[in-house]
């Protein structure tokens, strides 16, 4: 970075980049209408739409992942993949048909599939520089990211009445290009936020681990975020229908208060949670949380009160900003080196979680009614359990890492 510009700043303009970059994320949410009215969406084209950006975000994670760690240029990179997004953004904007909607769409997951590895690399890379512990650098942009996927409805609902489908997604890809920029402007590329030397990133020098140690410890966290992501998107489909049976036309501004409303109390809890969350083992806080949001669920599975449900929906949403820190802090134990391929492959896996869970709610709902609710929460409680049963294997897996490690030097 420039002479002067602390550590702090430097890690403030990450957070700025990302809460501006995610207004775009959610835009898409409250202008549903819009796609059934000017574009003739059917159902399932809507669903394809929103499902087709996690799907091509999780495919390209892991192979974007390799080039972020061998990049060194990553302040570059990371700016060139959300300028790459504020283009597919603008472009959705214009679109003439569905299919054009879905292809977009496509084309926007790609470009965050590249973004993501890229950001957290550099994220991991600057928290030290800033002063601050994995696990307070992830709260404090979990909050940040969530904070700008928050306003992006409100932005939508704000501006509607005055400006076109089209003008919003301009205003949405000029607020990822002005992310792009503040990153190319202000955190410059040096030793400390390059890929040169695993030694100077921040993290303890030490030799690269065996690949399959490290496999092994980035798919139990992946793993972990999967089965949350997974139960989160599943309420998606299946909360706004149930409460549509209990409280009928009001159920649609009942739906938007709450789903806010959690993304507040995500952004709340994630802003102050890493300073109490690094105090302890990964997996024992993930039971912790997964056993709060199973009982959630269960809870809902058992009422008929909307107070009631929304309350633990909140709470819910409570838990979801302590596994993202939790996971995420698990896959930065890997070396510095092979943060993106990491990163890469978790996001893999915590997409498939977002992808599969609509799909599986809405299938389960209209199978077993309010029981969905309750397999979720018992399935939120196994996993529980099972992070109880497996709370000493990320210790194991990195001693068995450098034990790998060190028979490759000698």
């Amino acid at each position: 970075m420039r002479a002067g510009r602390s550590g702090k700043a430097a890690f403030s303009v990450l957070l700025a980049a990302t809460m501006i970059t995610n207004v775009a994320s959610t835009m898409l949410v409250p202008l549903v209408p819009d796609l059934i009215g000017l574009f003739r969406m059917s159902a399932i084209a809507i669903g394809l739409a929103f499902t087709a950006f996690p799907f091509a975000r999780a495919v390209v994670q892991p192979i974007s992942g390799v080039f972020v760690d061998r990049s060194r240029r990553l302040v570059t990179l990371t700016s060139a993949s959300l300028l790459t997004i504020a283009i597919t953004v603008t472009g959705l904007g214009f679109a003439h048909s569905g299919t054009q909607v879905i292809l977009w769409r496509l084309a926007w997951g790609g470009a965050a599939g590249i973004a993501i590895p890229a950001i957290y690399r550099l994220m991991f890379l600057l928290a030290p520089q800033a002063g601050l512990t994995p696990a307070r650098a992830t709260s404090r942009f979990g909050s940040a990211a969530v904070s700008g996927m928050a306003a992006g409805p409100a932005l939508v609902w704000l501006l509607r009445q005055s400006v076109g489908f089209s003008a919003l997604f301009v205003i949405g890809g000029f607020c990822t290009a002005l992310s792009a920029a503040l990153l190319a402007l202000f955190v410059r590329p040096s030793p400390l936020t390059s890929a040169s030397q695993p030694g100077e990133t921040g993290h303890l020098e030490r030799p690269s681990p065996g690949r399959m140690a490290l496999l092994g410890l980035v798919t139990l966290f992946g793993l972990i975020d999967l089965i949350n992501n997974g139960a989160y998107a599943a309420l998606e489909p299946i909360l706004p229908i149930y409460l549509h049976q209990l409280t009928g036309p009001a159920a649609s501004g009942l739906t938007s208060v709450l789903f806010t409303s959690g993304l507040i109390v995500f952004a709340l809890v994630s802003a102050g949670c890493g300073r109490k969350i690094e105090r302890f083992a990964e997996l024992g806080i993930a039971a912790v949380a997964l056993w709060v949001a199973g009982a959630t669920m269960l809870v809902i599975a058992a009422s008929r009160w909307v107070a009631v449900i929304g309350a633990c929906f909140l709470l819910f949403m409570a838990t979801q900003p302590v596994l993202y820190v939790v996971n995420r802090r698990g896959v930065n134990r890997v070396p510095a080196d092979l943060l993106g391929r990491a990163f890469g492959f978790f996001g893999l896996l915590s997409d498939l979680g977002f992808i599969g869970g609509p799909i599986v709610g809405a299938a389960l709902f209209s199978r077993l009614g309010t029981a969905s609710f309750a397999l979720l929460g018992v399935t939120l409680t196994a996993a529980a359990l099972l992070c109880i049963a497996l709370r000493d294997i990320p210790d194991r897996l990195l001693v068995r890492a450098h034990r790998e490690a060190k028979k490759e030097v000698s």
